[in-house]
């Protein structure tokens, strides 16, 4: 007999790509050219990192496509990409959005993955979008960019983000 919350040992837990154990931040983007299509890309108005990318040509070669989708509306429709990739399309706040490697679905827009064969020098830019608070602390590289005191003055460098801490203080 248990008491509480929690699951017997007859269940069995299947992990759903990609792990959901990191948290996700919501680094919102004008549009997917500020996605690098290597490393990441353009998922739910997100540069979400692109699942095993180095393994992405492996992926291609074996019939595989990145799509954006709703991993749980995947397991509930019989493994439907177009209907796990429903949810995803921007017009509804769903941070459920992940992208996924899934056999390439006829009819069906992947995303765009560029493959890196000749090791290029990938640059990320020093933050992405916009905010104008963190509710959870200060964030300094990687994260979305903040909004400093009027819309038109993002801080998308580091010398504005230090230009704006010095004249805070001034």
């Amino acid at each position: 007999v248990s008491i509480g919350c929690g699951i017997s040992s007859d269940h069995v837990v299947v992990p759903v790509e990609p792990s959901m154990g990191r948290r996700r931040r919501l680094q919102h983007v004008q549009d997917a050219s500020a996605c690098n299509n290597v490393t990441n890309f353009f998922c739910w108005m997100s540069c979400l990192d692109i699942p095993n990318h180095k393994q992405a040509q492996g992926y291609i070669n074996e019939g595989y496509s990145l799509y954006c989708l709703d991993p749980a509306v995947l397991a509930t429709s019989g493994n439907s990409v177009s209907k796990a990739m429903e949810p995803c399309d921007g017009r509804v706040h769903n941070s459920d959005c992940f992208g996924s490697w899934q056999p390439t679905a006829p009819g069906v827009v992947a995303a765009e993955v560029k493959v890196d064969d000749e090791g290029l020098e990938i640059e990320h830019p020093f933050c992405y979008g916009g905010t104008s608070m963190y509710m959870d602390g200060f964030h300094w590289l990687d994260s979305t960019c903040v909004i400093f005191l009027f819309p038109v003055w993002v801080l998308s460098t580091k010398a504005k983000l230090i230009g704006a801490a010095v004249g805070t203080f001034l």
